[in-house]
């Protein structure tokens, strides 16, 4: 991956990076082939079953129970800007 690509990938992320960090991270991603490709020598990887999920338990879960809300006018009584009964926030995502 070129430093074009990372530099329009962070932009498209809202990171902001100094061009030694760039460098760094274009550094990284030309050794990632080589390390994916030690993997795929390990002996038996062909055998072994993708994880769906990264725990093989079973998940408890709390019980819920009801507490009692915040009113409308009280949460946007807090909130610095507000639309239609809502809170206004700033777009994160393009």
């Amino acid at each position: 991956m070129d430093k074009d690509k990372i530099v329009k990938l962070a932009k498209s992320l809202k990171f902001e990076m100094t061009d030694e960090e760039y460098l760094s991270l274009e550094e990284e991603f030309t050794h990632l082939p080589d390390e994916l490709a030690k993997i795929n020598k390990l002996e038996g990887i062909d055998s072994v079953e993708a994880m769906i999920f990264p725990m093989q338990d079973e998940l408890s879960f709390r019980k819920d129970e009801e507490e009692e809300n915040l009113s409308t006018d009280d949460v946007l009584a807090n909130a610095s800007s507000t639309y239609l009964n809502q809170v206004k926030v700033a777009k994160v995502v393009e």
